[in-house]
């Protein structure tokens, strides 16, 4: 499977009318960010863990890297990550439910 299908998947859930389809779909879109940072790292370099701490090791190796677009890609990279940790944990908070 290629990670960016969760980027369509996460359109298609945003659409929903539901908070539960807007929270799902902040979750789909860092998972497909994710994988595809992943991917391109990998490329580069080995190493990499595919598991909790491989979160963490991805986005500093883009804040690492020196490259302008690649430390863009962090900082929206850390922002959905905090977005889908508030859509999957924080329920009361109604922020990950706005449009």
């Amino acid at each position: 499977m290629d990670g960016r299908e969760f980027l369509s998947l996460a359109y298609e859930l945003a659409a929903g009318g539901t908070a539960a389809h807007r929270r799902s779909a902040l979750s789909r879109a860092y998972y497909a960010v994710y994988h595809r940072a992943f991917e391109a790292l990998s490329a580069l370099t080995a190493g990499l863990p595919r598991d909790h701490r491989g979160h963490e090791r991805v986005q500093r190796s883009l804040q690492s890297c020196g490259d302008q677009s690649l430390l863009q890609a962090a900082t929206v990279l850390r922002r959905l990550q905090t977005l889908r940790v508030k859509a999957d944990y924080h329920l009361r908070d109604p922020h990950p439910e706005r449009k």
